[in-house]
């Protein structure tokens, strides 16, 4: 017999003796009973009390009863409820720790929310703004735009500018003077002219040191002809005219060779044309000699080319000039 078993039979036996004691009589002394049989009969009065017992008996003895059961019921949860396991308290801490994470979790989130919908509207004023200076940007660049080709109207060739910086680098070559500014002054005026900065280009190498002028040029001709052992005739010298006349018109050399006799006649037309401001021609009369003839002459040949495409560049800017002012003052009259 269980624990339940025992419990409930004590119950039951508890309840019997309960209902034994209120059903039986309770026994009268004798000398009650003598007394009432010596006294003189009575009527009998009602008995109220005997109704009262058997009205309040069933309620009584349900009460003791349902706490009796309910004494027994929970004394039996008692012992048939389950131990509480041990990882409960620990489970249930770390569960409201979870929640509390959550709480916090959730105000971050909340937090988070405003603040990217603050951003988002901070980010559509910034690209209003943004595209505001954009457009702002594009005039600008527009109005640059329009600047710089109207700069190179009136900087480009044709314009007085123009025409001033290449006077400026023609009078330098002349005079022999470096023209590191006027070219750099001429570059900057060409911006679009790819022909023009070609041309250019080919006098950057001699642009810090300048070319030899067309008195230098003949002054060392002279003496490189005169080392060479053949000089310069000067027309102003009667004698050497007349020789130079001898030895050329009779083929007849009079103390020298034939051969110094063609490189002094070529020096000497070299120098003519030099006279002339002709340098180019001068080269040209050197063309002729041959290659060992020529060969005293090396250096003076050198300066004389350098001098040779400094004029050539400036001729070709002159007439460029020349042409776009011209072009330009006909565009204006019409």
């Amino acid at each position: 017999m269980n624990a339940f078993e025992k419990r409930r039979a004590s119950i039951e036996s508890f309840v019997r003796r309960e209902d034994g004691r209120t059903s039986s009589p309770e026994p009268v002394p004798d000398d009650t009973v003598k007394v009432v049989a010596d006294a003189a009969p009575q009527p009998e009065p009602a008995k109220p009390a005997g109704g009262l017992k058997a009205a309040t008996l069933p309620a009584v003895v349900g009460g003791l009863a349902g706490a009796v059961l309910a004494v027994a019921v929970v004394l039996t949860m008692t012992e048939l409820r389950p131990p509480l396991d041990p990882r409960l308290p620990g489970l249930a801490q770390q569960v409201a720790g979870f929640q509390q994470s959550l709480y916090v979790l959730e105000t971050a989130v909340r937090t988070a929310e405003a603040d990217l919908v603050r951003a988002l509207e901070a980010d559509t004023a910034l690209g209003a703004r943004l595209d505001q200076q954009a457009s702002g940007f594009q005039t600008a660049m527009s109005e640059i735009a329009d600047a710089r080709r109207q700069l190179r109207v009136e900087s480009g060739p044709g314009s007085v500018v123009f025409g001033v910086s290449v006077v400026q680098l023609a009078d330098a070559v002349a005079s022999g003077r470096p023209f590191e500014s006027e070219w750099v002054n001429l570059y900057a005026l060409t911006d679009g002219h790819s022909r023009l900065r070609d041309q250019l280009s080919r006098l950057m190498p001699v642009a810090s040191a300048g070319v030899p002028t067309v008195e230098s040029l003949r002054a060392t001709l002279h003496a490189t002809a005169a080392a060479a052992g053949t000089p310069v005739v000067d027309p102003n010298d009667l004698y050497l005219y007349s020789l130079n006349l001898v030895q050329t018109g009779l083929g007849v050399p009079i103390g020298t060779t034939a051969a110094k006799q063609v490189v002094g006649g070529l020096v000497t037309e070299a120098d003519r044309r030099l006279s002339e401001g002709d340098v180019s021609g001068a080269l040209a009369a050197f063309a002729n000699l041959t290659r060992e003839a020529a060969e005293p002459f090396e250096t003076w040949l050198a300066q004389a080319n350098r001098r040779a495409t400094a004029d050539a560049v400036v001729a070709e800017f002159t007439r460029v000039s020349k042409e776009a002012l011209q072009s330009r003052a006909a565009a204006k009259a019409g």
